[in-house]
């Protein structure tokens, strides 16, 4: 609305210039205020007092005009021109130095070295040329003289990428602009704009919005359309940077405002600048065609202004268009153009050119041409850090070294100050110098009893403070209306969640009870508890505390906090405050249910298996295949079910004479949910539910019969199966997992041979024997972001015939960084069909940091490899596709 507000009342001054035409008789400061609301007009305008030739070539007002047209010049764009030429500014300086408008002054020396640099001087040389305009700022007053210099030293320090100090500068140039500025005045406003810039790429958001807001509201007030113009794109440019698509609309409905405002300006540069903000936007969303459409159009005018900066922005953002649609091709012709057009010194940006041409160069194939700008890209940055680096020192070296001599200035003036003093006052001295000694040893004496006191005091607090900053608990103190009135631990923080308003934490108790699902009335008695124990005895607690909640659950459930309620009393034995101690239980009441889950899971299982003993094998896989197709309608949920109640009831009958009381008893429960004669009728989502929980039952009938079938074909051939092997290695498994404090959630297995040679079950047996405990130790020792580790062990055939044996696990992955040492102390290059990980079969190697009882030696995967050459076959390790973790994998090949 600011902003909107802003175009409403700046769009009626688009007229003023016909009725109040600027007169040379303002000062420059005046007429520079004026051309920031129309910059076209005044450039129109003092061209025309120029043409004249009513002017005296060496007036005051001669050199004034001169002044404000080249200021025009630079800000809207004028190429080359008579008027603004070296010559000109020469003799137009030469002439403010015998008047009076010093501020007019120190413009044309700033904008003699703004010709200079634009002619091709190096930054580095402008920085320093700034140096003697300082110091003539410094003769003529200093102050707001000096704010300008600064300002301009702050852009030097930009353009070299050095943020940092730039905006150091800055912040010297705001407060002499403020200081010794005048009402109205713009210059404060101006450097606002600059250091709102710098804050907006120093990542500082919040600041940059504010500063925005403060030369939008300058804008409004003074009427100053250009400066307001400028002001709502930058503002709308920071959303559009953003992310968030929402932040980027917000942006683009920015631009829409400048748009109005600027439609009475006539200026081709900024309104190209405008057009290029719009397409980085539409470039954010992703909208490629629209953004693609206003870059060009920027362009073409930034080409038509020949401002060679702004055309290598623009073929800069359309590249990254090109990149954004993928047409390589293209994105690398534009960057080419654009790296030709920028400066050297705009490092920065030859840097962004580096890696994006790396980019293009790779997904053309080009991959040696994309190292070596990749290279290029990274030694830039290197350059950049390492001036910005001699720069801080060499201005900390200046600044130290005036501070000391301002230090050194005040010093000695103190000395001359003291001396005087000191004559006046000698006699003084003599008569109360016996009082003063003994005045002094008494303070003394009293300074050693108050240090003594006080030091027991702090030792007292800081132990109490060390064990409030330990603790796991949230502390604080509430009176009667419920707000906090002292907060005594940083773990409240951890509590209210790190997100949580400002406010949240100086109302606590509220911010939980609006977050918390305790009904109103619930509420209500917590208050009134609290209310009518504050001021009241020891028994009044005794009586209404158990009306308190030792527990709150915020946010439907996810999120639950234990509370311990307990009143303090006052000198005179009542409540006056309640002290409440919080923590976050979210976490091990989790831990609770899943342990409940599993022993609810594990019971059951155990059910079964009890059900199943008591039935020959073969009655039981009977049983189990011909209710499958029974259980696929089942699967097919409601639309299938509701002709399906005989088979239902057959279905329970038959379990339950046969014993299968679990899935007798899910069966019924379905039965009842689909009869019609059920009040209320049951909805879809809990005839879902319920088809859920059924088919969780009938998986592990289900699985318990293929294991039986699994068996009984294995014993066919005499061998055993996988899962026997597994079944065997649990226990030590289970023992050294918890050794090591490994919380393995599970095995799962995916056996799809059954039938095998002795021999390739004895090294199958020996395989997992190493391989498993090396997933566990290598996988999840020392880890505690894997909320449920686990191994997955599967057992196939390949195309070629082959027995493979895949070990996987969800932990840390491979460790490439020791892998890559392995591979240098090793010499290992790897051979046809390896890869660089396959340097962990040879003797002696290992990944772990530490030597231990089952790993570190290198003994495991070398031993597994031997195995896999004497069976014809191969080892290798990876990390898993697009998941945490490394897979083991080995192929045999079986004795024929």
């Amino acid at each position: 609305m600011r902003a909107l507000l802003l175009v409403l009342l700046l769009l009626p001054s688009l007229a003023l210039y016909a009725v109040q035409p600027p007169q040379l008789s303002l000062s420059y400061d005046e007429l520079f205020k004026i051309m920031m609301d129309d910059p076209t007009a005044m450039h129109r305008w003092s061209r025309e007092q120029l043409d004249k030739g009513q002017l005296p070539p060496g007036s005051q007002a001669w050199a004034k005009a001169l002044a404000i047209y080249i200021t025009t010049c630079m800000e809207t764009g004028c190429g080359d021109d008579p008027y603004a030429t070296e010559a000109n500014l020469r003799k137009g300086m030469a002439i403010a130095a015998q008047g009076d408008d010093k501020p007019m002054l120190i413009r044309m020396h700033l904008m003699m070295d703004g010709i200079n640099t634009d002619s091709g001087a190096d930054v580095t040389d402008f920085r320093k040329a700034l140096e003697p305009i300082k110091k003539l700022a410094e003769e003529n007053g200093g102050g707001r003289l000096l704010a300008d210099v600064y300002r301009e030293y702050a852009a030097a320090a930009e353009s070299e990428s050095n943020l940092q100090q730039a905006l150091s500068y800055a912040k010297d140039a705001l407060a002499l602009a403020e200081q010794y500025g005048y009402p109205g005045d713009i210059l404060p406003i101006l450097v606002k704009n600059d250091s709102a810039i710098l804050a907006g790429r120093m990542g500082d958001e919040e600041q940059s919005v504010h500063l925005y807001e403060q030369v939008i509201d300058y804008c409004q007030r003074e009427k100053v359309r250009h400066m307001g113009v400028i002001a709502l794109i930058n503002l709308g440019r920071l959303h559009t940077r953003k992310e968030n698509a929402e932040s980027v609309r917000k942006g683009l409905r920015y631009f829409d405002q400048a748009e109005v405002l600027m439609r009475g300006l006539n200026q081709d540069r900024l309104s190209a600048f405008s057009q290029l903000t719009r397409g980085e936007a539409l470039l954010n969303l992703k909208d490629y065609d629209k953004a693609l459409y206003y870059i060009d159009q920027a362009l073409a005018k930034f080409k038509a202004l020949e401002s060679a900066i702004w055309t290598a922005d623009s073929l800069h953002w359309k590249a990254r268009v090109y990149l954004g649609q993928k047409r390589w091709a293209e994105a690398l012709e534009t960057i080419n153009q654009s790296d030709g057009l920028f400066p050297e010194h705009l490092q920065d940006d030859k840097a962004q050119l580096a890696r994006e041409r790396a980019q293009a160069l790779s997904e053309l194939g080009r991959h040696a041409e994309a190292y070596r700008w990749m290279q290029t890209f990274m030694e830039i940055h290197q350059k950049i850090d390492e001036k910005n680096k001699k720069d801080q020192l060499n201005e900390l070296q200046v600044k130290l070294g005036n501070q000391l001599q301002e230090q050194e200035n005040r010093i000695l003036k103190k000395d001359n100050e003291i001396k005087e003093h000191q004559l006046r006052e000698a006699d003084l001295i003599k008569k109360v110098a016996v009082a003063l000694i003994f005045l002094i040893l008494l303070s003394l004496a009293l300074l050693v009893v108050a240090l003594a006191q006080g030091r027991r005091t702090r030792q007292a607090k800081a132990r109490i403070q060390h064990i409030l900053d330990n603790i796991e608990e949230g502390i604080i103190t509430i009176g009667r209306d419920l707000k906090v009135e002292s907060s005594l631990s940083p773990y409240l923080d951890h509590v209210i969640g790190h997100d949580a308003p400002d406010t949240a934490r100086q109302n606590v108790m509220l911010y939980f009870l609006e977050k918390s699902d305790l009904k109103d009335d619930e509420k209500e008695t917590l208050r009134n508890v609290i209310t009518s124990c504050v001021d009241e005895s020891p028994l009044v607690w005794e009586l209404n505390a158990g009306n308190l909640p030792q527990k709150l659950s915020l946010d439907h459930g996810r999120r639950l906090i234990s509370l311990h309620w307990q009143p303090l009393y006052g000198k005179d034995q009542k409540i006056n405050r309640i002290i409440i101690a919080m923590r976050d239980i979210t976490k091990q009441h989790q831990l609770e249910q899943e342990v409940g889950v599993a022993r609810a899971q594990r019971g059951r299982l155990q059910h079964i298996m009890e059900e199943i003993a008591q039935l020959p094998v073969a009655r039981f896989r009977g049983f189990v295949h011909g209710a499958a197709p029974r259980a696929e309608t089942i699967r097919q949920g409601a639309a299938q079910l509701q002709g399906f109640l005989p088979e239902l009831h057959s279905l329970k009958g038959e379990a339950r004479t046969l014993g299968l009381r679990d899935l007798a008893s899910i069966t019924h429960q379905l039965e009842e949910l689909l009869d019609p004669r059920h009040q209320p009728a049951a909805t879809d989502l809990e005839i879902k539910s319920k088809v859920d929980v059924w088919l969780e039952v009938w998986a592990d009938y289900q699985k318990i019969a293929e294991l039986m079938g699994s068996r009984a074909k294995a014993a066919e051939h005499e061998t055993g199966s996988l899962l026997q092997i597994l079944a065997e290695q649990w226990p030590s498994i289970q023992k050294h997992c918890a050794e090591q404090r490994i919380p393995l959630h599970r095995i799962r297995v995916d056996e799809q041979i059954f039938a095998w040679n002795p021999d390739l079950q004895k090294a199958l047996r020996e395989i997992l024997l190493h391989s498993l405990i090396n997933s566990v130790d290598h996988g999840f020792k020392g880890q505690t972001d894997v909320s449920q580790p686990e191994l997955l062990v599967q057992l196939q055939r390949n195309a070629r015939g082959q027995i493979v044996l895949s070990i996987q696990d969800n932990g840390r992955g491979l460790n490439w960084t020791r892998l890559q040492q392995l591979i240098e102390e090793r010499n290992f290059v790897p051979g046809p069909g390896q890869t660089r990980a396959d340097v962990v079969f040879l003797e002696g190697l290992s990944t772990a940091e530490k030597v231990s009882q089952t790993s570190g030696r290198g003994v495991g995967l070398a031993a597994i490899r031997r195995i896999a050459q004497n069976f014809r076959g191969d080892v290798h390790i990876k990390d898993r596709d697009n998941q945490p973790g490394c897979e083991l994998l080995i192929e045999l090949t079986e004795a024929s």
